[in-house]
């Protein structure tokens, strides 16, 4: 969650679901597949989780989902599930599903996508090897997940539904789903 949500015009992680912050709703079902989970946050939103002890800052500046994925991997070097706070109508079925097919040593296991032709890499879980491997590419300037999992022939695991995986990034994407539910 450690995005600027520039486009949002204020930070997502705070917008109001069920009556929580949103990011709650990514801890929750994460819940019960970790037995830690942090929060990957910019500096900025640092201060306002203060409160938490399982915090991930950033270390690099606005290099998006790849740059959190990055400062995760080199604070913790373990196997990683990832779920981004953005795409909240993900279920835990989705969560579970992915859980079950990965096995540890493969890679990364994520979502693909077949109608928009891409991966789902909010929701995905990263061995160290290949994390450090995404570490290599970023340095050497690489910064698209895209990228990086169609070059490393990660498995495509077909989405179970893909309107679980709609993106919050604007006031109308907010109310679209806001709307579904």
């Amino acid at each position: 969650m450690g995005g600027c949500s520039t486009r949002m015009g204020i930070d997502k992680a705070f917008l109001d679901w069920k009556g929580k912050p949103l990011y709650t709703n990514a801890v929750k079902k994460l819940l019960p597949f970790c037995s830690e989970v942090y929060l990957s946050v910019n500096a900025l939103q640092n201060e306002q989780f203060s409160f938490v002890d399982n915090v991930v800052i950033d270390s690099t500046e606005s290099d998006g989902p790849i740059g959190g994925i990055i400062s995760c991997h080199r604070f913790l070097k373990d196997t990683l599930l990832f779920l981004g706070c953005d795409i909240p109508l993900v279920s835990d079925a989705d969560v579970k599903n992915l859980a079950e097919i990965h096995k540890n040593g493969q890679g990364c296991t994520v979502y693909f996508n077949s109608i928009r032709n891409c991966y789902e890499p909010m929701l995905s879980i990263w061995d160290p090897l290949i994390l450090d491997s995404l570490d290599v590419y970023f340095i050497n300037g690489g910064r698209s997940l895209q990228r990086f999992l169609n070059e490393n022939n990660t498995h495509k695991i077909p989405l179970l539904n893909e309107e679980n995986f709609k993106n919050i990034n604007t006031e109308s994407d907010w109310k679209s789903i806001l709307n579904t539910n």
